[in-house]
């Protein structure tokens, strides 16, 4: 479920995120006060560790095919 919306309390803000995704955990409660900055909710990772981890082993890869290339100069 995509969805997006606005809250409203006396001073009303737009809120937005930088990365689309799940909501792993709300921070805050309705009525909570909040401060510019503030974390409110943190979206769901796990995909893109899964990504940073397939990176850093594609760095592994390349990293010993250079070194062998090296080797055979």
């Amino acid at each position: 479920i995509a969805a997006s919306g606005r809250l409203r309390g006396a001073i009303e803000s737009d809120i937005g995120a930088q990365n689309q995704g799940r909501i792993a955990a709300i921070l805050v409660r309705e009525g909570d006060e909040v401060k510019s900055g503030q974390t409110i909710a943190r979206l769901d990772d796990s995909v893109l560790q899964t990504q940073v981890e397939q990176a850093n082993i594609a760095v592994g890869t390349a990293r010993g095919q250079l070194a062998q290339a090296e080797a055979a100069v």
